[in-house]
């Protein structure tokens, strides 16, 4: 996904302009948020506006995204500009923990990729820094916002690095929100996970828990589960990187 805009099937990301571009992680969380029942979404730290037009082409909801980087900010208004579903996706240059202070609106669903380089040091690009780094967004912030932000019924999903998702589910508990589903994603069967999508709701059930695996066992293609999922947004597979 290395030029300058990545082609979906039916819209194209421009991602030019933003520290973090088109990547496997948006994709994933994009296409398994469950979406029964959905009439208004939240993606808060849209980027390039990836995850909120992947909600527009799943469903028929209204849709908000929230980015606190400018020059991102803009390039999300201009994908949303040029998708097929404009008139349903509106994009707030704010941090979410302003946009909870002036916000009357509540959401079926909240969606995020979010910083979470908490205990590491910070990348070396500012813009990257600010993209990947909770230190602009803690992980009892994000907890906080989404509790505020949720309908009663309301859902909220994420992606995180897996070695840090058992701290994220621990604050979350202490705070009235349960994880009720984990995918944990493996790059093959033979590495350990390196990421867990979690779902959270404010009414308590028994965590459903499966694992995804993106590569076969040789890496010189993508598993059946894996394309299955993302089946709706790829045009072509990305191309596989020895060594990925």
């Amino acid at each position: 996904m290395g030029n300058d805009f990545f082609r979906f099937k039916q819209f194209t990301i421009y991602h030019d302009r933003c520290a973090m571009r088109v990547g496997t992680d948006s994709v994933l969380i994009g296409s398994w948020t469950e979406i029964s029942g959905v009439s208004t979404i939240l993606d808060i730290g849209s980027g390039t506006g990836v995850i909120a037009i992947m909600m527009a082409q799943r469903t028929n909801a209204k849709i908000d995204t929230i980015e606190i980087d400018k020059d991102a900010f803009k390039q999300t208004q201009e994908n949303i500009a040029r998708c097929p579903w404009p008139k349903r996706i509106n994009a707030y240059h704010s941090s979410v923990q302003d946009y909870v202070k002036t916000s009357t609106k509540k959401y079926n669903r909240i969606i995020s990729n979010p910083p979470y380089f908490e205990n590491s040091l910070k990348p070396g690009s500012e813009k990257r820094a600010l993209s990947r780094h909770a230190g602009s967004l803690t992980g009892n912030q994000l907890i906080d916002s989404a509790i505020e932000l949720l309908l009663p019924n309301g859902k909220f999903a994420l992606i995180y690095p897996y070695e840090q998702h058992k701290n994220f589910i621990a604050m979350a508990i202490r705070k009235g929100l349960f994880c009720i589903r984990i995918t944990e994603v493996f790059s093959t069967i033979k590495n350990p996970p390196f990421r867990a999508m979690m779902e959270f709701s404010q009414i308590p059930e028994k965590c459903e828990v499966s694992q995804l695996c993106i590569y076969n066992e040789k890496m010189n293609g993508y598993t059946e589960d894996y394309q299955k999922l993302t089946s709706d947004f790829y045009l072509q597979w990305p191309e596989i990187h020895s060594g990925s």
